[in-house]
């Protein structure tokens, strides 16, 4: 029995209980009770978790992005009513998608942040051509995205989530890009960017939690992103698939 989050902890432990012990329990996240009737806790190695248990460590967080994900956001991109918008936009190749943090816990994209990732497109899109596939999150600031507005000159489409016009297009953005930026502000977004088997250069916004740096570092470190301030070159990532991994290891 496999569970996440805290809630589902007593659960997982009634489970075992019921079945006298036959039932091989897993959590995913800290449960915070009882770490030693799990028989594996799974938790993101970049947080400093005092578990006395069987460990298993991530890189980042297990995620949903994979290729059956990226296959059917390319179908929905082709032929799904929700997204006939982007279709009619006639979008040109090649794709960068940006995904923008924003103001919680981890860290903030700032106005200032925002203006430098447009500085940055308008040099690598105005060299290379192509598109900047922006899209933001429930926690990013208006003056973030009205810096970035405000200096970004070369094509672009952006997904605003807080007004939230049209159908998300997340996994599309994913899909379509030849390379993604994401903000170091968001384990979530870095994981999921690190699972789509794209180049990935990682952001650093001048206002980013300490507790967020290792995993940005670790990210680059393995190969799986570069930083934002790297020179152009030709570069390319290895994969994250921590959740291939963790299941690979479950069966």
């Amino acid at each position: 029995a496999i569970g996440a989050r805290m809630g589902v902890a007593d659960t997982l432990l009634g489970i075992k209980a019921r079945s006298g012990g036959k039932t091989a329990i897993v959590q995913i996240l800290d449960p915070q009770k009882n770490h030693k009737d799990f028989d594996y806790i799974i938790l993101p190695s970049y947080e400093p978790y005092k578990v006395d248990g069987r460990v298993i460590s991530t890189i980042g967080l297990i995620n949903y992005i994979n290729d059956k994900v990226l296959e059917k956001a390319k179908q929905d991109l082709e032929k799904s009513k929700a997204f006939e918008y982007l279709r009619k936009k006639n979008l040109k190749a090649p794709f960068i998608a940006v995904m923008i943090g924003g103001k919680h816990v981890g860290g903030n994209v700032e106005e200032q942040d925002g203006r430098k990732l447009a500085e940055k497109l308008n040099y690598i899109i105005g060299r290379k051509g192509g598109t900047a596939l922006i899209s933001t999150s429930k926690r990013t600031e208006f003056t973030a995205l009205r810096g970035f507005r405000e200096v970004i000159k070369v094509p672009h489409f952006i997904y605003d989530y807080k007004i939230r016009e049209y159908d998300n297009p997340y996994d599309i953005f994913l899909h379509l890009a030849e390379e993604v930026i994401v903000t170091g502000d968001s384990v979530r977004m870095m994981s999921e960017a690190c699972s789509a088997g794209k180049k990935v250069r990682i952001f650093r916004p001048q206002e980013l939690g300490f507790q967020y740096v290792p995993l940005l570092e670790e990210l680059i470190r393995g190969g799986y992103a570069i930083d934002f301030e790297t020179p152009e070159t030709e570069y390319g990532c290895d994969r994250l698939d921590e959740a291939g991994r963790i299941a690979s290891m479950i069966v």
